[in-house]
């Protein structure tokens, strides 16, 4: 399995870092060279992609991470557990992305 983590544009009204999204497929921003090469080799090989998205602001999105953004982070740690028990069995292994902010992130 892939999961990748990054953050995601929150909707007007939204608490930043206080919702997290998750969904299939790769979250990467820019222009998508690297989100297509990472999504069409897992296709090839059957390899299950999944996405963890922190909901910021465009302007925490572009800085340094937040205290709105770092108490986000144990929930999302939380989260990306829960998908490693429920989708990957003894044996498998898993490729987890930090993109962004998130590389930064130790737990």
């Amino acid at each position: 399995m892939i999961i990748t983590v990054d953050a995601a544009l929150k909707f007007e009204g939204e608490k930043t870092g206080g919702s997290i999204a998750e969904g299939i497929g790769v979250a990467m921003g820019g222009i998508g060279v690297e989100r297509f090469n990472i999504e069409r080799t897992a296709s090839r090989y059957g390899i299950p992609l999944y996405a963890i998205l922190i909901k910021m602001g465009l302007p925490e999105a572009l800085s340094t991470m937040s205290k709105d953004v770092e108490g986000a982070v144990n929930e999302a740690v939380e989260r990306i557990k829960r998908v490693i028990r429920e989708g990957v069995r003894e044996g498998e292994e898993v490729i987890l992305i930090g993109v962004g902010n998130t590389g930064g992130v130790a737990q």
